[in-house]
């Protein structure tokens, strides 16, 4: 593979890229997906941001702020459409891979080949395939996301208080994308 790093072998590349690639693939149908009613409310909070409009003073959401801001950033990145979430979600697909994997390792043991890629296809693979429209792009996902970082933080993190407060940092995140985190 020509993106290789040095010292790299081929088949450890291939092993992670490939995976990573599939793990997209896999999700490519979901850009069609419609939404579902709350996807609307977070996309019309999000879009309001963007015009400087006041997430609960402009619509009513019982959400915490950041699915708005996660909407907001979609739509300044992909356009307003209703795959800009979906696109933004998909990509975030390989980092819950990523988290998942780095999460279960061990501290100090390294990733073996193809290990972080076959994580990133399995959430891609559990995520599209048991979820549709109107359960994907919700604020659990992120808060999941953030609470995978957390996880990792603390079993990774070289000194206990970067453990701690790395810990919470990501916990408090995902407080703000769903209160009952």
């Amino acid at each position: 593979l020509p993106f290789a790093p040095p010292g790299v072998p081929i088949l450890a590349a291939a092993l992670s890229v490939v995976p990573f690639g599939l793990a997209l693939l896999y999700g490519v149908p979901s850009l069609w997906y419609p939404f579902g009613s709350d996807q609307g409310i977070h996309w019309y909070l999000g879009h309001g941001l963007l015009r400087g409009e006041m997430p609960y003073a402009s619509g009513i959401s019982g959400k915490p702020p950041l699915i708005f801001v996660v909407h907001a950033f979609a739509e300044l990145v992909f356009g307003n459409r209703q795959s800009s979430i979906r696109c933004v979600e998909l990509l975030a697909m390989p980092l819950a891979g990523w988290l998942i994997a780095r999460g279960l390792r061990p501290r100090g043991v390294a990733a073996r080949d193809g290990e972080l890629g076959a994580a990133a296809l399995l959430s891609s693979v559990a995520n599209y395939t048991y979820q549709d429209y109107w359960n994907t792009c919700h604020p659990e996902f992120w808060m999941a996301l953030s609470l995978m970082a957390a996880w990792t933080v603390s079993a990774h993190a070289e000194q206990p208080w970067r453990r701690g407060a790395g810990a919470g940092a990501w916990c408090m995140v995902a407080f703000l994308f769903k209160y009952p985190a």
